[in-house]
């Protein structure tokens, strides 16, 4: 087996993001021409929505901003500003979730007794979940971050949540 760097950054698929950002764009712009022919509350709302998902893409598109880095002793989420660090003995293992045709990369953190969280272990049975899977597919995240969590608590010697 290889063995784990020290440290490695992911970012998201820019080939994802464009192409969410071309179809937000062009499905944007259909929208504006339905407000011309037809105004009302619902075009108004989707061209907003859209327009928000066309920024975010575009955002995520060219930004470097948002990542996952993987340290020897934690991880640290970046997305749209947001940044999340966890310590890899705060987590639980990581496993994927799937829903229709997505999938989502999902742990478990200590004392996380939100309500957000309890929805979330409701719905995919874990508390948190990474908003991305970084240019990987989510099985292959899933065990990269195992792999990780792994080596970490057996260097330190320290129980698995």
């Amino acid at each position: 087996m290889v063995q784990l760097p020290e440290e490695i950054t992911l970012h998201p698929s820019r080939k994802k993001w464009g192409f969410i950002f071309t179809i937000c764009a062009l499905l944007c712009s259909c929208g504006v021409c339905l407000i011309w022919q037809q105004p009302g509350v619902k075009a108004w709302a989707m061209v907003l929505f859209l327009a928000f998902g066309a920024a975010a893409g575009l955002t995520l598109l060219v930004s470097r901003k948002a990542y996952l880095t993987l340290y020897a002793d934690r991880f640290e989420q970046s997305m749209l500003g947001r940044r999340l660090n966890y310590r890899w003995n705060q987590v639980s293992a990581f496993h994927v979730w799937q829903h229709q045709h997505h999938s989502v990369v999902c742990f478990d953190v200590v004392e996380d007794e939100s309500v957000l969280g309890e929805m979330n272990r409701g719905l995919a049975g874990a508390s948190g979940f990474l908003s991305d899977s970084f240019g990987l597919k989510a099985d292959d995240l899933a065990e990269l971050m195992n792999r990780f969590r792994d080596r970490s608590l057996m260097r330190s010697g320290e129980k698995p949540f």
